[in-house]
């Protein structure tokens, strides 16, 4: 683990853009190559505090130029919006898109940011009858209206709960179509917030032919490990804490190699 001075970020991400994208990616920046796996999701693929986050990891283990589409605090609304990332995704061998929460995603009861869905912009007319004691000024984060939500109410919060799984079904079939190739869909549990609001049953209803789910929790070493051979500096230890760890990353890496080596047999 490396400190860095107070305030200062300890690893360089050297974030770049690709094509027309207003989203901020993994870097290096490389060209694009002719054959190459697509990897799409939010800050657990771009791999914050990590030095070699899991898409590099896997283009190691197999040899197959993996292009790191991760962008951090991006939902499935920001790559759905963006007509590089689709273009990129349609151009590659196949995809590995990990799994990111339905709390991210403008909906009937509210509207999320356009790049940083975990912003909230506003509460929709819907949202605001249905809790007319909630003062919605209070909120810039997702996470910290939903769990204010859900004290106010748990009874209600079932029509929130219930509106985001709809809208995150909807926005996955869509993705899945957009991409049009072999899609890995990859949950993990290690550093989200969203597995009270994903069950099996939503998950198996996305898997068909081309389409193939893996969920990788945690284990005993990678436990262990903690925070080591991660990077950041002192303002970020907390933060950092709560991501997915260097360890985790390789967990994911040695899990994900054998189903990308089969997509591309």
């Amino acid at each position: 683990m490396t400190y860095a001075k107070q305030g200062a970020e300890a690893l360089d991400y050297l974030p770049c853009r690709y094509g027309r994208s207003k989203l901020q990616f993994r870097g290096p920046m490389r060209p694009v190559p002719r054959d190459y796996v697509c990897f799409i999701g939010g800050s657990e693929t771009f791999g914050r505090f990590v030095a070699r986050p899991y898409p590099a990891l896997v283009e190691d283990m197999t040899g197959m130029p993996c292009l790191n589409l991760g962008s951090a605090n991006a939902g499935l609304d920001s790559f759905l919006q963006d007509a590089t990332v689709i273009s990129l995704a349609r151009g590659a061998r196949m995809v590995v898109l990990q799994l990111m929460g339905p709390q991210y995603l403008s909906n009937r009861f509210y509207t999320v940011h356009p790049r940083r869905n975990d912003r909230f912009i506003k509460a929709n007319a819907p949202l605001r009858r249905l809790y007319p004691s909630v003062d919605f000024t209070e909120f810039s984060f997702v996470g910290h209206l939903l769990n204010r939500l859900q004290h106010v109410s748990r009874h209600k919060f079932r029509q929130v709960r219930a509106e985001l799984q709809a809208t995150w079904a909807e926005r996955m079939q869509l993705a899945l179509r957009l991409y049009g190739r072999p899609v890995l869909l990859l949950w993990m549990e290690e550093g989200q917030a969203m597995t009270r609001l994903l069950d099996r049953d939503m998950l198996a209803r996305l898997q068909s032919d081309g389409v193939e789910l893996l969920r990788i929790g945690s284990d005993q070493w990678v436990s262990q490990q903690g925070v080591r051979d991660m990077v950041f500096g002192a303002a970020q230890a907390r933060a950092a804490t709560v991501s997915p760890s260097s360890a985790y990353h390789r967990l994911v890496a040695q899990q994900l190699t054998p189903f990308v080596l089969n997509g591309l047999a």
